[in-house]
């Protein structure tokens, strides 16, 4: 089973999960291709769903991730971050692509800007090959 999911916290320095002063708002969740459901401070069912999937999709996965073990939920296995692949995909030169700029290279199939931030040369695009997982 595939799982996506994205939490919405509070902002107190930057929602920080390490921050008490910050609290889990919702949690939307995504089970393979059927509807997004959102969760509203009850995260209860969170871990029996993390027990029966094989594979976490999200995007900034270590925020998503923290807030899952603040909150006492583990997951050890397969996981997909949007963000870090891209990171990778394009050369490791832009370390934190925005959602925007992700999806637009992948429905366009060019990175969202010509430089790359680190080195200043050109990035370059990945075939569709490269992207399948």
């Amino acid at each position: 089973m595939r799982l996506t999911l994205d939490f919405e916290v509070s902002t107190s320095n930057k929602g920080n999960p390490y921050d008490q002063t910050n609290k889990a708002v919702c949690l939307g969740l995504k089970v393979n291709d059927n509807t997004t459901n959102v969760l509203y401070d009850d995260f209860s069912s969170v871990q029996e769903l993390l027990k029966e999937t094989t594979l976490v999709i999200g995007f900034n996965w270590k925020f998503d991730g923290a807030w899952l073990r603040r909150l006492g939920y583990e997951y050890a296995g397969r996981l997909w971050d949007c963000q870090y692949a891209e990171f990778i995909l394009r050369n490791q030169c832009n370390p934190y692509p925005s959602l925007s700029d992700c999806a637009d290279s992948i429905v366009t199939g060019k990175p969202s800007s010509t430089k790359c931030q680190s080195c200043g040369t050109k990035e370059s695009t990945p075939t569709k090959s490269t992207v399948r997982f």
